[in-house]
């Protein structure tokens, strides 16, 4: 047919899908386009050797006489690009970097990189998405847990990252279904025992710092009231803190969700109204001088951000080894959980403090929960008689 030609759509780039199409040069539209097989080759020549091949053969069917159909009154259908399996996979993942935290990201990034690896170790990388299902998945996870040696806890966080891949690829239309729906979790391990630091404790540890490292207090105060995550903290800028309205306002860049406020007591704002807060972008806790321990100028509002560590290295230097109090510095979280429903804060109420998305999380915090839930049972059953 004259009015017809094919054509190939090569992409300067690279990340961009190949295709092979069909032009109606009467109407000025595409009739047909043709993404199968080509870009499962990740070799640029190779790929347009796939689309002339492709090309030719689509020539000599129109010229035998096979009329590409226009479709005509019917509803418009997304396009089939032909996604192998990595291909989508990757595609998942750039979307989530857009949305997710920063720190998030990162832990999803990190368990794809295993999950990456196993698939092209099986030679299933050039396979097209939409052929993998549920079984596929179970024989991916039991592979990677095998081979990297993996908790019950890994297997499930890995799992978790592909129904957030699979979620991703049904709203952008790549798969109609996600396959990773009713996958089941493995049974996970007794996790760490929580000792709860006791009360002498923390009051020791405070004493302990203040002749130490004054302002080291005031982080652990942050961790200890408001539940912000060791390193959220050491992120936050003078900017961040509200004293008017005595709240943290945590942009969705250093928390795991999205952007959240963090209220904060009168004693609290005593602390921060003795630093010098007038740089906005200096950070709350930075570092004053270039090398470790320089403890006179450091957790003080600095241009020099805190290494991840530097908070852990402390409470370890100071808390295990000369205190000799063997718990861990995030275990203050834990014990405010406590502490606040103690005075008689509600779960829901800590749920909101801590930001997280149910109070069965905050219920992992605070540890004594079920025990004050069961002592209320206890006085309210009534008597059988």
């Amino acid at each position: 047919m004259k009015n017809f030609e094919v054509r190939i759509y090569s992409p300067e780039n690279r990340n961009e899908r190949w295709y092979v199409y069909v032009y109606n040069t009467e109407t000025q539209k595409i009739v047909q386009k043709f993404y199968k097989g080509i870009n499962v080759d990740l070799d640029l020549p190779n790929r347009r050797l796939r689309c002339e091949v492709l090309k030719e053969s689509l020539e000599r069917e129109i010229k035998n006489g096979w009329k590409p159909k226009e479709k005509k009154n019917a509803l418009p259908q997304p396009e089939d690009l032909g996604f192998n399996i990595i291909q989508a996979f990757d595609f998942a993942i750039e979307i989530m970097k857009a949305k997710l935290a920063k720190k998030t990201i990162q832990d999803y990034a990190s368990v794809y990189g295993f999950l990456k690896t196993e698939i092209i170790a099986m030679r299933w990388q050039y396979f097209d998405i939409k052929e993998f299902d549920s079984y596929h998945i179970k024989i991916l996870l039991e592979r990677a847990k095998k081979v990297n040696k993996w908790s019950n806890k890994r297997y499930n966080k890995a799992s978790n990252v592909l129904r957030s891949i699979f979620t991703i690829l049904r709203k952008e239309f790549i798969i109609k279904n996600s396959p990773a729906h009713g996958i089941d979790y493995l049974l996970e391990e007794d996790g760490i025992v929580i000792d709860l630091i006791t009360s002498d404790e923390q009051t020791k540890i405070i004493n302990h710092f203040n002749s130490v490292c004054p302002n080291f207090n005031v982080f652990l105060k942050i961790l200890y009231q408001c539940g912000i995550r060791p390193n959220e903290i050491r992120q936050i800028k003078c900017s961040m803190i509200d004293l008017e309205k005595n709240i943290f306002i945590l942009p969705k860049g250093i928390t795991k969700t999205k952007g959240r406020k963090v209220p904060f007591s009168d004693d609290l704002k005593d602390d921060l109204l003795k630093f010098d807060l007038s740089v906005p972008e200096y950070f709350l806790f930075g570092k004053g001088g270039v090398r470790y321990g320089n403890l006179d100028k450091d957790y003080m509002p600095s241009p020099r951000q805190l290494s991840v560590n530097f908070a852990g290295n402390m409470w370890r230097d100071n808390v295990c080894k000369i205190l000799k109090i063997n718990k861990r510095m995030y275990w203050l979280k834990h014990k405010g959980a406590n502490d606040k429903e103690e005075m008689g804060m509600s779960i829901g109420t800590v749920q909101k403090i801590f930001g997280h998305s149910s109070e069965k999380i905050t219920e992992i915090y605070a540890t004594k929960h079920n025990e004050r839930e069961f002592e209320i049972a206890r006085t309210l059953m009534p008597k059988f008689e």
